[in-house]
């Protein structure tokens, strides 16, 4: 997420981290030192003359908040108190004025997410995201594979430093939206194994079959019912509606459907095993699993989606 620096903006953003190192108690007495580190911070070279200089002859400076860096420059200078979340609000008060000049894109973004009590930024690998109180996941609103997770973790620290969040508020923001999704994903599911209920037993059945007719060990075969609701559960998130993506594997009604199928196919197994009848073996297996679901699926969830 980069910010580019004109002559200008390098001046006006090194004056604000000096006078804001200043304030927090962790600044320098000469100006100059503290410009060269500015320079040191942004450019990664502790010459701030030769760096205005070829802005000031036309150059653009691009760069973008790294923390690690800025509290290793920062404590090489004896400024041992710093740390990422210290880091992260020097660097935001130092170009937050400039925010428009230095980057369109992240200045349109914080006016358009501008309510603390609702948004809450977030960084991932390739993009930069936001959490909006009381609704499930996150949104990405910049996306590219040319930016790194570091870059957008970055990018979403100083974003919400300039929103008023500390880490306790951020983490705060995650776990809602993460319960949120929880529960989407638990009701998703329930809606995936009823509204698809006729075209999963079978095809459930045939995935199953030569696991159950060979073998009668519980572990195997729940081995074989797992990833057959895996790739069931995949295909839907391939091919299924907007909350789609929140639904995995890992869910409680996933896991009471593959214990209860694990359970039924081991007590039929050992009579399937005996028997050289394929087509009775696929049904018995395809009337375990319809079994299963019927445990599984209350009665009254039909009302909920009819």
């Amino acid at each position: 997420m980069f910010l580019v620096f004109s002559a200008d903006s390098f001046y006006k953003t090194g004056e604000n981290f000096r006078r804001y190192t200043a304030k927090c108690g962790v600044g320098f007495s000469r100006t100059n030192t503290a410009h060269n580190i500015w320079s040191e911070i942004v450019a990664g070279e502790n010459q701030y003359a030769r760096v205005m200089g070829r802005l000031n002859a036309g150059s653009k400076l691009e760069s973008c908040f790294r923390p690690e860096s800025f509290i290793s420059i920062m404590r090489s200078h004896h400024r041992d108190s710093i740390d990422e979340e210290k880091s992260a609000e020097i660097f935001a008060e130092s170009i937050y004025p400039q925010l428009e000049q230095l980057s369109p894109l992240l200045y349109s973004t914080l006016s358009q997410y501008s309510d603390p009590q609702k948004y809450c930024f977030f960084g991932s690998d390739g993009s930069l995201g936001v959490f909006e109180n009381g609704l499930p996941g996150y949104v990405k609103i910049v996306e590219s594979s040319s930016i790194d997770y570091d870059e957008t973790k970055a990018a979403a620290a100083l974003l919400n430093y300039m929103l008023g969040h500390d880490a306790q508020r951020c983490f705060e923001f995650f776990a809602n939206a993460r319960r949120e999704a929880d529960k989407t994903a638990e009701f998703e599911l329930e809606v995936m194994f009823r509204t698809n209920r006729k075209r999963l037993v079978p095809r459930l059945a045939i995935e199953i079959f030569d696991t159950v007719t060979d073998t009668s060990d519980f572990e195997e075969i729940r081995d074989s019912v797992y990833e057959a609701i895996l790739d069931s559960i995949e295909e839907y998130r391939a091919n299924g509606g907007p909350f789609a993506c929140f639904l995995d594997i890992d869910k409680n009604i996933v896991a009471d459907l593959i214990d209860l199928l694990a359970g039924g196919l081991v007590s039929e197994s050992k009579w399937i095993i005996d028997n050289e009848d394929e087509e009775a073996n696929l049904r018995q297996i395809e009337f375990t699993v319809e079994s299963a679901f019927e445990r599984l699926l209350p009665k009254s969830f039909e009302n909920v989606i009819s």
